[in-house]
């Protein structure tokens, strides 16, 4: 649907009626009924890029553990979660999901010990979200999933990880897109406005009359069309227009203040970032002061936590017999100036946090080996409480000299 479909028949010469032609179409019920979610968001350059960015800067995080030993969970995850896809995919279309419909679905294959040895992404459209609940209380959550043989399957809660944002009842997830419904609205209804302006070649449209007053409402919108079709479009800008003596055209003049309004506008811009807790220099919209190292850090706390905790919170059922403690790799965001990820490393040497090895390796280097390469070094000026006191007893003693029983 575009801008400006109904066709204009009066003479708008101020810039009040201009203003309230411009705020009755998109403010029309017809424009408010489009839908944002989903799929359509895509349509949205604004949506695409913030999409985009979020999407990517998570997929691109390693997942890691803090307990040893479960390499095969985490190269489901970073590697290859399934036969078609890989970690990197997987991990974009849930952020994406989340984003676009507020609920993602990923089932658990598991061996016969529990533990997961399969991932599959469902689509939103193949699952229904189930409720078990006496008068007053929940008893059970499940999911039906659809089979392409039309058929429906149970899959328990333990089985199904089920992302969901912006929920309100713990259950279920709504997009956060919603919330944009008016902005959007406005920032399409507006694009389309400026893209049907240029198409007309500028020319805003006009009024025919014609001296015969006996046309029908058909023979009226013949010639409607027949003029369109002989002036309206880039080609036919600033040309001669050449119109019979029983016809009399004057055009609509649209005060260009309106289309410097229109064509600066970046107030849905705005709300985007503001729904997805974007900071806005990444939209460049503003510019900041900050230094990159602070930037990446407000946007790791601002933007990309929300959707980290929304992952980790569901990666509790990739195990039924155990609990992993899982977190993403976030590294590349606090270190990403050189100088300050060698001080960072510096500090973690000398408190005895990391060996030269795991410094070597921050920086990309091979490791060295030998047993140095793999050592812990312990700051003499750091000793536990206990020890402090008895050197103070000890320093205390030798002051008073020593006690001679006789």
């Amino acid at each position: 649907m575009n801008f400006f479909t109904r066709n204009i028949t009066t003479i708008n010469d101020t810039v009040s009626h201009q203003v309230q032609a411009f705020v009755d179409v998109i403010t029309n019920e017809n424009w408010n009924d489009i839908s944002f979610t989903g799929i359509n968001a895509l349509k949205n350059a604004d949506i695409l890029t913030s999409l985009q960015m979020i999407s990517s800067d998570i997929a691109g995080l390693k997942v890691k553990t803090v307990q040893d030993g479960h390499d095969d969970l985490l190269k489901l995850l970073n590697n290859k979660p399934n036969d078609i896809m890989n970690g990197y995919n997987l991990k974009y279309a849930i952020v994406a999901n989340l984003i676009l419909d507020g609920n993602v679905f990923v089932e658990i294959t598991r061996n016969d010990k529990g533990r997961a040895i399969k991932l599959d992404l469902i689509k939103n459209s193949d699952v229904t979200v189930k409720v078990v609940k006496d008068s007053k209380y929940i008893k059970e959550v499940y999911y039906e999933v659809a089979t392409n043989d039309s058929k429906l399957r149970k899959v328990k809660s333990l089985d199904m990880m089920h992302f969901k944002m912006n929920s309100i009842d713990g259950i279920v997830g709504s997009s956060v897109l919603r919330a944009l419904q008016t902005e959007l609205n406005i920032q399409n209804n507006s694009q389309s406005f400026l893209n049907n302006f240029f198409r007309n070649g500028t020319h805003a449209g006009g009024l025919l009359k014609a001296k015969d007053s006996g046309l029908s409402d058909e023979d009226k919108l013949k010639i409607k069309n027949a003029w369109q079709k002989a002036n309206a479009g880039m080609n036919n800008a600033n040309s001669v227009v050449v119109i019979d003596e029983d016809i009399d055209y004057q055009p609509l003049e649209i005060d260009t203040e309106l289309i410097k309004m229109v064509n600066s506008n970046n107030t849905s811009t705005k709300a985007i970032a503001q729904v997805l807790g974007i900071p806005l220099h990444k939209l460049g919209i503003s510019t900041s002061n900050m230094v990159l190292s602070q930037l990446n850090q407000d946007y790791l706390i601002s933007t990309l936590k929300s959707y980290i905790d929304i992952i980790l919170s569901e990666l509790y059922k990739l195990d039924h017999n155990m609990n992993i403690d899982f977190d993403f790799n976030v590294d590349a965001y606090k270190n990403i100036d050189a100088k300050q990820l060698r001080e960072n490393l510096k500090l973690e040497r000398e408190l005895g946090f990391i060996s030269v090895n795991e410094g070597r390796k921050a920086l990309g280097l091979p490791p060295i080996e030998d047993e140095i390469g793999n050592q812990y070094i312990t700051n003499l000026n750091f000793v536990d409480s206990s020890i402090a006191k008895e050197y103070q007893l000890n320093k205390a003693q030798d002051k008073g000299g020593v006690q001679v029983n006789e």
